[in-house]
C-alpha cells in the first residue's frame, strides 16, 4: 500500500541540481549541495541527489555516465530545483530535460548563495523569492523578455545564440556596458 492508498499525501520526490565542478573546488562544492539537500528536507518534500555519493567515488572522467543518470532519474521526480550561486552547464542540462518532460524547475540560485543556503530558517517561498529578485535573475528575465522568449526557452538557448542575439539588438543593460566601454577607449587613446 503507497501512501496515497492510506490516506497519506505524497511527499514530492525533488531532484537537487547544485554546481559540482571538476578543479579544487569540488569536494566544498559537494559540502555545499549537502547543505541543500538538508535544507530540502526540511521543506516537506523528499530530497535525492545521488550524484553527491558518485562525485566522491567516481573521477572527471565518468561526468557523463553520472549525468546520464542523472537524467533518468530526473524522470522519476516530481520537481527539480537548481540550487546555489549559478547554474552550470550541468545543471542547465539537468533543467532542460526536466522542462522537455514537463517536471517543474525551480530556481534557487543567487551570486549570494556561496555556502548553501540561509543559515537563519527560510521557507520555499522566501528562498525562491529571494533567488528569483536576485540579479542574475533580474537580468536573464530582462534578457528573455527582450529577445521575445520565456525563461525557461531563453535559458535553452546556447551561449553562442545568446551572444548573437546581444550583438545584433542589445538589452538596455549591454548597450550600457557597450557605451562605457567605449568611453572608456576613447580617454585612453589619448
Amino acid at each position: 500500500m503507497n501512501a496515497s492508498e492510506s490516506g497519506n499525501t505524497r511527499s514530492p520526490l525533488v531532484y537537487i541540481a547544485h554546481p559540482l565542478g571538476a578543479a579544487a573546488d569540488r569536494p566544498e562544492n559537494i559540502r555545499r549541495a549537502a547543505k541543500w539537500v538538508a535544507w530540502a528536507a526540511t521543506q516537506g518534500v523528499i530530497p535525492v541527489a545521488t550524484w553527491i555519493a558518485l562525485a566522491q567515488v567516481w573521477d572527471e572522467s565518468r561526468r557523463e555516465e553520472g549525468l546520464a543518470l542523472d537524467l533518468r532519474l530526473i524522470e522519476r521526480c516530481d520537481e527539480v530545483w537548481l540550487c546555489g550561486p549559478r547554474v552550470s552547464p550541468g545543471m542547465h542540462a539537468e533543467a532542460s530535460h526536466a522542462e522537455r518532460l514537463g517536471i517543474s524547475v525551480r530556481m534557487l540560485v543567487d551570486p549570494s548563495f556561496t555556502d548553501g543556503p540561509p543559515e537563519r530558517p527560510t521557507s520555499l517561498e522566501e528562498l525562491s523569492f529571494l533567488s528569483g529578485e536576485g540579479p542574475v535573475a533580474r537580468q536573464l528575465r530582462a534578457m528573455a523578455a527582450h529577445h521575445g522568449f520565456s525563461v525557461g526557452a531563453f535559458l535553452r538557448l546556447s551561449a553562442f545564440q545568446v551572444i548573437a542575439l546581444e550583438q545584433t539588438n542589445p538589452t538596455p543593460k549591454v548597450r550600457e556596458i557597450q557605451a562605457s566601454s567605449e568611453r572608456f577607449d576613447a580617454a585612453t587613446e589619448t
